[in-house]
C-alpha cells in the first residue's frame, strides 16, 4: 500500500460514527423498502433520466446533497441512511 493509499475511516465503512454495525443500509435498499420504482424516484427528483439513480445503486456515483436531502424526505430517512460507502467503493473514488 503507498502512502497516498488510504483506508477508509470505520465511520465511512460502518455509516455510524466508527462503531460495528451488522444492520447494512443503503440507498437501493430504502427504495426498495418504499415500495418506490426507479422511474417514480426520476420523476419525483426530476431526473432527465433513470441511468444516474442505477449508477448510485452501482456505487458509480454518489447524488448531490440537494438530491439526497429529497431522497431522504421522499423516504422518510436520514440523508447518512442511505449512503453505503464501502472500503471498494472509497478506493475507488479516493484510490490512487
Amino acid at each position: 500500500m503507498s502512502s497516498r493509499h488510504k483506508k477508509a475511516p470505520d465511520c465511512i465503512k460502518n455509516g455510524n460514527q466508527g462503531q460495528k454495525n451488522d444492520r447494512k443500509i443503503g440507498l437501493k435498499q430504502e427504495i426498495k423498502k418504499s415500495g418506490y420504482d426507479v422511474k417514480f424516484i426520476q420523476r419525483n427528483l426530476q431526473l432527465s433520466c433513470p441511468q444516474a439513480i442505477y449508477r448510485w445503486f452501482k456505487g458509480q456515483n454518489l447524488p448531490t446533497v440537494e438530491k439526497l436531502y429529497a431522497l431522504s424526505n421522499l423516504l422518510g430517512v436520514h440523508m447518512e441512511e442511505l449512503l453505503e460507502i464501502h472500503q471498494a467503493a472509497y478506493d475507488r473514488i479516493y484510490g490512487e
